[in-house]
């Protein structure tokens, strides 16, 4: 899913994991940037700063939001008679 940016190229040689913007994780995860923007800051969704208006997030943090929140798939409601 990571698409070749100048981020993502260094560290791919430098041995470090890659980074994704917002528009990437949320691509990603099916919703909008403003949802991605509102779980940083409310604490859901951990990222990586790298100056006041560049915010990016590793794969282990991206992961770890998809752990924490999965339902493990559908679930069946059983109706009320």
């Amino acid at each position: 899913m990571a698409r070749s940016t100048r981020a993502n190229r260094g560290a791919e040689e430098g041995g470090m994991s890659a980074l994704y913007t917002v528009k990437e994780v949320a691509a990603r995860l099916g919703v909008k940037e403003d949802t991605i923007h509102y779980w940083r800051r409310v604490g859901r969704l951990g990222c990586v700063t790298t100056g006041p208006k560049y915010i990016r997030f590793t794969e282990a943090q991206i992961s770890a939001f998809i752990d924490e929140n999965s339902t493990g798939g559908p679930r069946h409601v059983r109706q009320r008679r």
